[in-house]
């Protein structure tokens, strides 16, 4: 997955790998210590996704919802609930996309804007962002 965000006459690249799971074996973020320590241990059919753009050296200059992988190689995206489905992963990823711009333009943090301003709501993210900060999608 590839995703652009704007932000004023910048403009960010993004590339992530989903990895597809049926079982807790085939999960690259552990289920102890990611999923069931922050969410929930997914079940069946489950999406992750692992960053490849940025570089890790540029995300960790950052304060990111990012997280290592079972074996420490590249960074996954940190969302700990059950992504059953490529559009959802889709969604997730254009979120925290846009959050991790958010951050590195204005220093506010994904979920702040996610809680205080979506009620919690994915789908609301991406116009609040975009209403509020000048930061969209392209």
């Amino acid at each position: 997955m590839i995703i652009n965000v704007v932000s004023g006459r910048e403009r960010h690249c993004f590339t992530a790998i989903v990895h597809t799971s049926n079982s807790t074996a085939q999960l690259h973020l552990d289920p102890e210590d990611f999923y069931k320590r922050f969410g929930e241990v997914p079940q069946g059919m489950h999406h992750e996704l692992e960053l490849v753009e940025p570089n890790a050296t540029l995300l960790s200059q950052q304060r990111l919802h990012i997280h290592p992988s079972r074996n420490g190689e590249r960074p996954f995206i940190c969302y700990p609930k059950q992504v059953p489905t490529i559009q959802s992963a889709l969604e997730i990823f254009g979120v925290w996309c846009l959050g991790t711009v958010l951050v590195i333009v204005k220093h506010i943090d994904l979920n702040t804007v996610l809680t205080n301003d979506c009620g919690n709501d994915l789908s609301r993210f991406p116009g609040v962002v975009q209403e509020r900060y000048g930061i969209r999608l392209v």
